[in-house]
């Protein structure tokens, strides 16, 4: 293995110099820097993280656990954040729960053994605080991402509660009447143990409007296609769909073509997650600005004070699924 003298030795300088070159501390002629770091690559010398963590006493690394692969919107935040940690010279490490509660466990494990100085990740069960406790305990930071599960830890959220109120606020005001809501049914969870609610903010709206018939359906977060909400969508032929997340929407948007529908004509659609392919197809949205929570995440994930809530307000994006006047594009 390369070591840290053989780096110094090819490049004719101390093991101190190339450290200090390496880890960019300290001032130094920029020539020098530059033959360290030419060794390095010629070498392929690769820095003992561990070692450094021992002799230094903390972490650079930050841990994120992610609970859908799948869910595009999901990864948009990650990435962004993730090269935001990078560019301040942190390490990350990835690690996947898919909404499994036992998996989520071992993910905990694997980032307390790899010493990370800080833990987000996206709650898939309220089982697991034994092992979020004795994660912070031993001084490392934790925030919950998306859904906030643990009253007493770190959180921020999207307010879908208030997105799924003002979107089918405004499906009412154009004349719907018969409005169904997709909203998401979590593996080891109950919906009203988790913050945002889609629900309720759909259900006050539905109340403030005096709608009588109406449905809502919990939806599995890992399921493309759920028979059950077929069944309901013919049955109750809805004049208006609020869907909870992208991947439901493609699936709502399929059923649709099955039985010969068309947007806006025959059902009006919003959708939470307004990514390139939902503008594409000229969906209404839930605009949640991902690049403004990445900005509220980023100092609190470092945040060793009182635990906090930030919810970030999000944006009804209006086009043609929702329009009165029907269009010659079709689902």
């Amino acid at each position: 293995m390369v070591t840290i003298k053989d780096v110094a030795k090819y490049a004719g300088v101390s093991s101190a110099t190339a450290s200090r070159a390496i880890r960019n501390i300290g001032y130094m002629r920029p020539e020098t820097r530059e033959k360290v770091l030419q060794a390095v690559e010629a070498l392929g010398y690769i820095a003992d993280q561990a070692a450094q963590q021992l002799k230094n006493g903390m972490s650079n690394v930050v841990g994120i656990i992610v609970s859908d692969v799948n869910n595009y919107f999901y990864n948009l935040a990650i990435s962004m954040l993730t090269k935001r940690l990078r560019s301040d010279g942190k390490t990350v490490m990835l690690a996947y729960s898919n909404e499994d509660s036992e998996e989520e466990r071992e993910c905990f494990r694997t980032l307390l053994a790899a010493k990370v100085c800080a833990i987000i990740f996206t709650p898939v069960t309220d089982q697991n605080y034994d092992l979020v406790r004795r994660t912070m305990e031993n001084g490392i930071r934790v925030t919950q991402l998306y859904r906030r599960v643990y009253g007493n830890v770190n959180a921020i959220v999207f307010d879908d509660e208030d997105g799924a109120y003002i979107a089918a606020k405004h499906l009412f005001e154009i004349g719907c009447k018969r409005p169904l809501l997709i909203d998401v049914s979590y593996y080891n969870l109950k919906s009203d143990h988790v913050i945002p609610n889609r629900t309720n903010g759909f259900l006050r709206a539905v109340r403030e409007f005096g709608i009588s018939e109406y449905r809502y359906f919990e939806h599995t977060l890992l399921e493309t296609y759920d028979p059950a909400f077929e069944q309901l969508f013919a049955e109750f032929q809805p004049d208006a769909v609020l869907s909870g997340n992208n991947t439901f929407t493609l699936e709502l948007l399929n059923l649709m073509q099955k039985y010969g529908l068309h947007y806006p004509q025959d059902v009006k659609i919003v959708t939470f997650d307004d990514i390139n392919w939902v503008s594409h197809l000229g969906l209404s949205a839930i605009r949640q600005p991902v690049d403004q929570l990445v900005e509220k995440l980023y100092p609190l994930i470092f945040r060793t004070d009182a635990p906090t809530l930030i919810r970030i307000k999000s944006d009804l994006i209006l086009r043609m699924s929702t329009t009165i006047q029907p269009s010659s594009t079709h689902a």
